[in-house]
């Protein structure tokens, strides 16, 4: 079953995630301090910190899982005898 479709939509999606939670993490370090220092921008950093994070662990994870079921489907019988089995 080819998948491929599927892993490039999580990497579309990951690399836009990633892409804005940095613009969003720029904007706050240049933002002016009478700004910062409000409880709605310091929620929304952290919550832009912690989505990062979700964004990283969930790839990882996804792609790790990927890799090992692309790993567990070969057969190693049927690869090994390069196309003289009967």
């Amino acid at each position: 079953m080819d998948n491929s479709h599927i892993m490039l939509l999580i990497g579309v999606l990951t690399l836009f995630s990633v892409i804005g939670i940095s613009c969003g993490l720029i904007v706050h370090d240049n933002c002016p301090p009478h700004v910062k220092d409000r409880d709605s921008v310091k929620t929304s950093f952290v919550f832009m910190l912690i989505s990062l994070i979700f964004v990283i662990c969930f790839v990882i994870v996804y792609f790790y899982l990927h890799m090992l079921h692309n790993h567990n489907a070969i057969d190693i019988k049927r690869s090994t005898q390069m196309g003289h089995y009967k």
